[in-house]
């Protein structure tokens, strides 16, 4: 996916984690672009939020990056404030796609699996 507010995926890979000589197993990694301000749930925490004016400004930027996902015919399902990372600009990008589903506009056919936080 290639969207202004959606994390960019660099590359994905695995290896074997090994600590102090025990074999921990296989480890998943995934190499995004960097997000200097985190996720957007410690940001609101920490700062207290931002102003009405801006948040409107996020939430139209999170509303753009979902829109071109159904346009995509892809459901996010777990939109939350800690799938959405702040760059030092704090522009929002939606992130972790675990849930998504494929889906096609024929027939007006909801998606009926309960999923999601």
């Amino acid at each position: 996916m290639e969207h202004k507010n959606i994390l960019k995926i660099y590359g994905v890979g695995r290896n074997n984690l090994i600590d102090q000589g025990n074999d921990l197993g296989e480890r998943y990694f995934v190499v995004t672009e960097v997000c200097e301000n985190g996720e957007l749930f410690e940001f609101v925490i920490s700062t207290g939020g931002f102003s009405e004016e801006v948040t409107r400004k996020v939430f139209a930027q999170i509303a753009e990056s979902v829109y071109y996902l159904h346009k995509k015919g892809c459901a996010h399902r777990d939109i939350k404030l800690e799938n959405i990372f702040l760059d030092e600009n704090c522009v929002p990008k939606l992130a972790d796609f675990g849930l998504m589903k494929r889906f096609s506009g024929a027939g007006g056919k909801l998606l009926e699996t309960a999923l999601g936080t």
